[in-house]
């Protein structure tokens, strides 16, 4: 039973030696404001009601039946990522969902940085894809094909307005750059799922912006969800076995 989106988040959810399930935020924390103890009445109120379901709150920490959060760990090392959940393997005592897991997210590709967030903020703003993807393929990172050059080119008409732009306009093209956006995540994708798999994570979602997640990784055997599916295994499908885990 889904109770909230992104409202009862708080400061660390994402750390991993406090993702366990045992960890709970101090009550003087501001986060666990009078909106989380709504939710947490709300909750009790649904498993009167049903208590055979699964609670499910977004983006909410150790709020509820699991550990949900939204993930994003932008350009954190391959392997540091695929280390996330080594507490939690050995430690932890509730499902573990990830809500959304960035592979990283769209939004690492853009030279803008700040603490407004980056979908509704106009900005004077790069499309970093090479010098981003330089870090795994070197200089062939730099080589300029067609869709390299139309990312430039449609940036530098951005540029000559005058004004700043939304990152929504900027990053149009960056899904047609098969080696530095969709084959970036896609190495990420071949580590950090084989290590969810491995040690038991219990559920994980993709956000919606990797439609361009090159077809190749979904044969993979982690990628069980339908023809073409962009969900892993370890994904809304195999929710049932989440509990598992318990």
């Amino acid at each position: 039973m889904a109770m909230n989106h992104n409202s009862t988040g708080y400061y660390g959810d994402q750390n991993p030696m406090k993702i366990d399930g045992v960890y709970e935020i101090p009550k003087v924390d501001p986060s666990k404001n009078a909106w989380w103890e709504h939710n947490r009445k709300q909750a009790r109120i649904a498993k009167a009601i049903d208590p055979m379901r699964p609670l499910y709150h977004h983006q909410s920490g150790n709020l509820g039946d699991m550990h949900t959060v939204n993930c994003y760990l932008n350009w954190a090392p391959l392997q540091e990522r695929s280390d996330w959940t080594e507490h939690w393997a050995t430690q932890g005592v509730k499902p573990l969902f990830f809500v959304e897991w960035g592979l990283p997210h769209i939004s690492s590709w853009s030279s803008c940085r700040g603490h407004q967030f980056i979908w509704n903020r106009e900005a004077f703003q790069s499309l970093w894809a090479a010098e981003y993807a330089a870090q795994f393929w070197g200089d062939a990172a730099y080589r300029n094909d067609a869709a390299a050059v139309k990312a430039l080119d449609h940036e530098e008409s951005l540029w000559a307005t005058g004004k700043p732009f939304y990152w929504s306009t900027l990053n149009q093209p960056l899904r047609e750059l098969a080696q530095n956006y969709s084959g970036v995540q896609a190495l990420f994708a071949g580590d950090n799922w084989r290590s969810h798999r491995t040690r038991g994570v219990s559920a994980t979602l993709l956000p919606p912006h990797l439609e361009g997640l090159p077809e190749a990784e979904t044969h993979d055997p982690l990628w069980t969800c339908g023809a073409g599916s962009r969900t892993p295994m370890c994904g809304a499908a195999a929710t049932a076995a989440t509990w598992r885990r318990c």
